[in-house]
């Protein structure tokens, strides 16, 4: 959920997410080398990280983030992906993929009275399917849903909030699937006996 009247500034209360992003640096030029991928996708986990600290902290998702996440992959892609079918497939990704999430949230509230989900939420979304493509997309809302349920248990369960912050979740999810590669969804298509481990 997005509290949009909510714009107070996000203070550094300890080093630790300094040191986590700093730690999240080095594996992503260990991974990823000093290439335009490895540059670009360095952009994107700083927008991803500052966004998911802004929305744990004031149910908000910058637009800027997510703008300048879009940006960094329009500017590289025609040097990262290997053609224009490539490039339009991540196109198609992102857009089904906020596209879904946007739906359904629309379907929650028409039963339930009550936003399911934040317009930033969709937009990052629509950022995360661009960088994942087809299949990294159906993967990251999978690892985004099962990671929202798990906090809602823990956060509404508890009684701690009335909403959790889906940002974090959205970004961690999408992180795992960029440094994993084909890994993970070959891993998972393997043990459906879709795909060869």
């Amino acid at each position: 959920m997005v509290r949009k009247e909510s714009r107070k500034p996000v203070f550094i209360r300890s080093p630790f997410p300094e040191l986590f992003f700093a730690a999240v640096t080095v594996c992503t030029c260990i991974r990823f080398g000093f290439t335009v991928e490895g540059v670009r996708n360095e952009i994107f986990f700083c927008c991803l990280y500052c966004l998911s600290l802004v929305d744990a902290e004031c149910f908000l998702i910058p637009d800027r983030c997510v703008i300048l996440s879009v940006l960094a992959w329009a500017a590289t892609a025609p040097f990262v992906y290997s053609g224009r079918t490539e490039i339009l497939i991540h196109l198609m990704s992102g857009l089904g993929l906020s596209g879904i999430f946007f739906g359904t949230g629309r379907i929650l509230k028409t039963f339930t009275g009550r936003d399911a989900l934040g317009g930033g939420d969709v937009k990052l979304l629509a950022a995360a399917g661009l960088y994942t493509g087809s299949v990294g997309a159906l993967f990251t809302a999978m690892l985004a849903c099962a990671g929202g349920l798990i906090l809602s248990l823990l956060i509404l369960r508890r009684g701690w909030r009335e909403y959790f912050p889906f940002g974090p979740v959205i970004a961690a999810a999408t992180a795992l699937i960029l440094f994993s590669g084909n890994t993970l969804t070959a891993w998972y298509l393997g043990l459906l006996g879709l795909y060869p481990v």
